[in-house]
């Protein structure tokens, strides 16, 4: 009767977590509304793919590459001559210096592209630009210009780009709106420009929105994958994010806690020697599980990894298999570890009737 009892009263002790079987016969049913599977870590073939950044940074493809003219680009306009000039005001048609024959540079003023796309030049009137390169803008400048003079060529430059912009926020050292060029800059190229990041590269997380598309990854990432290095287009906007990678650490370990990464990646060995390892005198070396949940598995199903210390081989699997952000490493309790803890308590209350009695004998 008293074995009886002394087993019932270990089912309501506290406890630090469900042990081993507890977690096992989960697989089999619901545990709530989540659903769960175990997946018993024993060949290299029950390891998880790698996630790859390319999974998360799907970014709409550019339509076309070139830098174009908008509305509230200011346009330089400057316009030379030789031969019947229409704005310098001399002819020298027939002036045989040579000085005096040589193109004449006329700038004209500053003009800024209207809300149509439009601009307007003296004597050529209203010309339709927004859409257009700087050089099919001198082109349908020159053929306005054809019949006012003798021999014209424009040359028209970006002195205010507006159109042609990225907008860069977050853990840069200055953000803002940054142009554009022809040269066709990059997302590191514009990180560059807003004075970098001052944070680890594996903790900032970039996001890019382009076409109302949020596309993210690690800054890591984007440095180690040139694929990843997308050219940017005006309107596009680059957020930088500071988010540390950590996991969670539960049950019988060293000690419970939130552990950061630290690195650009992490393997389940170093998280088990980092967590602290499972306790001796409570956990389970056959039950240290992981927990992962994926949003993008399509069934719902949160995966539970079950690695077992007690067998040699899984040391080396541990090695190769790699935590991802906010992953739950679970030591379970032993199974006799509930009595040795009513055991203990016993103790704790018969120690004082002991002590009084050896102290009066």
């Amino acid at each position: 009767m008293l074995l009886i009892s002394l087993l019932s009263a270990c089912a309501s002790l506290p406890s630090s977590g469900p042990t081993s079987a507890k977690i096992l016969a989960g697989d089999k049913t619901l545990s709530g509304d989540v659903k769960y599977r175990i997946v018993n870590i024993l060949a290299s073939a029950d390891l998880p793919k790698p996630v790859t950044a390319t999974e998360s940074w799907a970014v709409p493809p550019l339509v076309e590459q070139r830098i174009a003219v908008g509305p509230g680009d200011v346009l330089s306009v400057r316009l030379f001559e030789v031969g019947t000039r229409l704005f310098s005001g001399i002819s020298n048609s027939n002036i045989t210096d040579t000085a005096a024959v040589a193109a004449v540079g006329e700038a004209l003023p500053p003009v800024q592209v209207d809300e149509l796309g439009d601009i307007t030049l003296p004597y050529a009137g209203t010309l339709h630009v927004a859409g257009q390169s700087t050089g099919e803008i001198e082109q349908q400048i020159n053929r306005q210009y054809a019949a006012y003079s003798q021999a014209l060529r424009a040359m028209v430059s970006v002195s205010r780009n507006e159109t042609n912009k990225v907008v860069v926020a977050g853990a840069v050292a200055k953000a803002g709106r940054f142009s554009l060029s022809p040269a066709h800059e990059r997302v590191l190229d514009i990180i560059s420009e807003a004075g970098g990041v001052s944070a680890r590269t594996e903790d900032v997380l970039v996001r890019l929105t382009r076409s109302g598309t949020t596309s993210s990854a690690r800054l890591r990432q984007i440095m180690d994958n040139p694929r990843l290095n997308e050219v940017l287009t005006g309107g596009d906007m680059l957020e930088l994010d500071l988010q540390p990678q950590s996991y969670l650490v539960f049950g019988a370990a060293g000690k419970v806690a939130q552990v950061s990464f630290n690195a650009d990646r992490v393997s389940l060995a170093e998280a088990i020697a980092r967590a602290g390892g499972p306790l001796d005198s409570q956990a389970d070396p056959t039950g240290v599980f992981l927990f992962r949940y994926d949003a993008a598995d399509a069934s719902g199903l949160r995966t539970i990894y079950r690695l077992n210390l007690m067998q040699p081989g899984s040391y080396f699997l541990a090695q190769n298999f790699y935590l991802q952000d906010k992953d739950v490493l679970y030591f379970a309790n032993a199974r006799s570890n509930q009595p040795s803890k009513f055991v203990q308590i016993l103790n704790q209350l018969f120690s004082p009737f002991l002590t009084v009695r050896a102290i009066a004998n």
